[in-house]
């Protein structure tokens, strides 16, 4: 699958806490890439924003989970995000992950998708 073909089937999806939002945006892109859940666990385990916040709070934030998760997986860290690769960026609504387009940053959103040049807090190549 290519990462428009993704990004297509993912803007059709509602957003949906614990089931399509921005952290299981980026999970679904890496199950499609590499055929592994880096979600595994989290997938259904919260039902709202207020339930997503807590989850993110009791792992330390979602740099952190985010960081777990890709080491675990073997996907390693970068400096240099090219087009596919996942990160946590700093968007209006706070630290989100993200999958990088070619023109920036890409996030699921209650509207869709969206892109934007966020700035990066971390960034993994997968």
């Amino acid at each position: 699958m290519t990462l428009e073909d993704y990004l297509r089937a993912a803007a059709a999806r509602p957003f949906r806490w614990g089931e399509c939002d921005c952290c299981l945006f980026v999970a679904d892109w890496i199950k499609a890439v590499h055929g592994f859940d880096v979600a595994n666990g989290w997938r259904g385990a919260y039902s709202d924003e207020r339930g997503a916040r807590r989850a993110l709070v009791m792992s330390g934030g979602l740099v952190r989970l985010m960081s777990l998760r890709m080491q675990a997986h073997g996907l390693a860290p970068t400096d240099t995000p090219r087009p596919g690769d996942i990160g946590v960026v700093e968007a209006t609504a706070g630290a989100t992950a993200a999958i990088r387009g070619g023109r920036g940053w890409i996030c699921k959103t209650p509207e869709g998708i969206g892109a934007s040049p966020f700035r990066v807090i971390g960034a993994w190549s997968i």
